[in-house]
């Protein structure tokens, strides 16, 4: 990278043209969350999800629209929060979290490289990005209707994308030999990785939300039913838990709409065996042979899940025996992940955001991390503002979902957006907050809290 980033930026077109790209989103950015959200979602799905390389070279780096979009994110943010009478607690434990994440990455950048550092930071820089710009904003009932039929939305192209997939192979672009390691007989119809999934799962969990509720407006009712069957036909286990998970919160907390919620799960149950009956009909064994195959593997000596164990104790004995200061404070941004399984060497994700958390940014991060998590989720139980009552049940389904997704798998960046509406959302519980006095009014709810 060059040493004067700004005056490089100025005195390359493309830089340049990123820059004014860059103000301009700030601008828009600034002033309404509705279609910042929208492009952020949109450009993550293109990018980390479908995996469209849009990148274009400033100098001897590679700059994404992401990053653009990103870098106004959190600029916009940063005004808003400034610009506010004050902050809430919530607010500055995540801007303390932040922060925390930015100095294990300038720690990372000096002991290791900027561009080896930023690899390892990007994907926690875009979710830290859209978190604090989600909640630089005050939301009420309206505000979450908007956003989850936004989510909604994401998750039916995603969906209508996989199908397609599954009818046409190929049509999605994929890594040159990305089917090279397929060894399972559920390989085939993982055609996007477990990020959309979960993406997919959400969206139905919001329409059983909604189905349940039973005063949604009919266009809000979207095929939930087909949504959670496109997520589980994608194969990816833990999204299955994940969704078992939040089916069971969303019971739990929406009491009276308990067979509401039951019923499009049990014709999902019916279509599935009779898809099922018919394949078996005409000689095709390939469900049977691919669930069998996905429920019994995790079990097998040599399972994904205990390859991801083994990994997990050797990167924490090591990291714990690297002393007290990386203990504490980790060993910042492009340390790696190296760790030998079996005669393999692995480099790359551990496979679990909070061990990651804890190599990169050391006990204070990822104690800081789960302290947030544990913020929103009590706030959440306790109640939310009046407004918003009708969608606590929803919320806190989500929120299950993150949570035992990030245990297998790494924070996904897209999922910032919804984790910044939820401590949003938990931001304005029932709880005191001497640094917050009171509800803004209507016509202030789309200000800077």
């Amino acid at each position: 990278m060059p040493d004067d980033l700004p005056v490089a930026f100025l005195t390359d077109a493309q830089g340049f043209l990123a820059l004014l790209a860059l103000c301009a989103t700030a601008l828009v950015a600034v002033a309404s969350w509705r279609m910042m959200s929208a492009l952020l979602l949109a450009f993550f799905i293109i990018e980390r999800q479908i995996g469209l390389d849009l990148g274009f070279a400033v100098f001897d780096y590679k700059v994404f629209p992401i990053d653009i979009l990103c870098l106004a994110a959190l600029s916009a943010a940063a005004l808003r929060m400034w610009s506010a009478s004050k902050l809430s607690s919530m607010q500055i434990l995540w801007i303390v979290i932040v922060m925390v994440m930015l100095a294990a990455f300038v720690r990372g950048a000096s002991d290791f490289g900027f561009k080896t550092a930023m690899s390892y930071y990007r994907l926690q820089f875009y979710g830290s990005a859209a978190m604090l710009y989600m909640m630089s904003f005050r939301w009420n009932a309206a505000d979450l209707t908007r956003f989850v039929h936004l989510w909604i939305v994401a998750a039916a192209i995603l969906a209508a994308l996989v199908v397609a997939e599954w009818a046409v192979p190929g049509l999605l672009p994929h890594p040159s030999g990305w089917s090279a390691g397929w060894v399972s007989a559920f390989d085939r119809q993982r055609v996007l990785p477990a990020a959309s999934a979960l993406v997919i799962a959400e969206g139905g969990l919001i329409g059983l939300a909604l189905w349940s509720r039973g005063d949604a407006p009919e266009g809000a009712r979207v095929p939930a039913i087909v949504l959670l069957m496109v997520a589980a036909g994608l194969y990816h286990r833990t999204v299955w838990v994940c969704t078992l998970l939040s089916l069971v919160v969303l019971i739990l907390f929406t009491r009276t709409a308990v067979t509401k919620i039951l019923w499009p799960v049990m014709i999902g149950a019916v279509v599935v065996f009779v898809l099922w009956a018919f394949q078996v009909g005409i000689g095709i064994d390939s469900l049977t042979a691919s669930v069998t195959e996905a429920v019994s593997e995790p079990f097998s000596d040599d399972s994904s899940a205990a390859w991801r164990v083994t990994g997990w104790r050797i990167l924490l004995e090591r990291a714990f025996s690297s002393g007290p200061l990386v203990m504490l404070f980790g060993a910042g941004f492009g340390a790696g992940y190296e760790r030998m399984i079996g005669y393999s060497l692995v480099e790359y994700s551990p496979h679990n955001f909070f061990v990651e958390l804890l190599l990169d940014t050391g006990l204070l991060g990822a104690g800081l991390w789960v302290l947030g998590f544990l913020e929103i989720l009590l706030r959440l139980v306790r109640g939310v503002l009046p407004d918003a009552e009708e969608h606590r049940a929803c919320l806190l389904a989500l929120l299950a979902t993150l949570l035992a997704f990030n245990i297998p798998y790494s924070h996904p960046p897209e999922q910032g957006l919804l984790l910044g509406v939820l401590a949003t959302v938990a931001m304005s519980a029932r709880r005191p907050d001497p640094l917050y006095d009171a509800p803004p009014s209507n016509s202030t709810r789309e200000t800077a809290a």
